[in-house]
């Protein structure tokens, strides 16, 4: 399992990346990618709790980190819509159509979820009232973001770097 390492920032501060790429690290990639996040607790519209954020990513891993951030949102859409059309498809040849699809849908959400424990993403944004968290799955861009963000509150084993 990938260790991540957590950072927050006051929601009114702007973050300060260091000028290489957030997902694989190469220097000065020459481009940033824009990132939406919403802040999804109960009773808050998705709109009005948002943060965006530019972050330097190269054109290859901006592809890929969006990529990633739109598959992970629809996953347990899909798999619940798979799961249906499933059961849709054997009902009409066996009797035991309802149990085989809730196992063949149990088994692909837990592997989605297996799959997200150990193959973090390598960057996420998550904002909430006041702070906006910043997550990281390399020690050394936590480590440089923290450098450059001095407002920055570090959770976990960063905490001592």
């Amino acid at each position: 399992m990938a260790e991540i390492f957590r950072l927050t920032l006051p929601r009114e501060e702007p973050p300060k990346f260091p000028d290489c790429c957030i997902v694989c690290g190469r220097p000065e990639p020459h481009h940033q990618a824009s990132l939406f996040a919403g802040e999804m607790r109960r009773g808050h519209s998705f709109l009005s709790g948002s943060y965006s954020v530019k972050v330097p990513c190269c054109v290859g891993c901006s592809v890929r980190l969006h990529t990633r951030r739109l598959l992970s949102g629809l996953a347990p859409l899909l798999i619940v819509g798979g799961g249906v059309a499933l059961l849709l498809v054997l009902e009409s040849r066996t009797k035991s159509a309802g149990p085989i699809a809730w196992f063949a849908g149990a088994i692909a959400l837990l592997t989605f979820l297996a799959w997200r424990v150990a193959f973090p993403p390598a960057f996420s944004v998550e904002p909430d009232d006041q702070y906006v968290s910043f997550e990281f799955r390399d020690v050394g861009m936590a480590q440089a973001f923290r450098r450059l963000n001095p407002r920055c509150q570090a959770s976990g084993s960063l905490t001592s770097a």
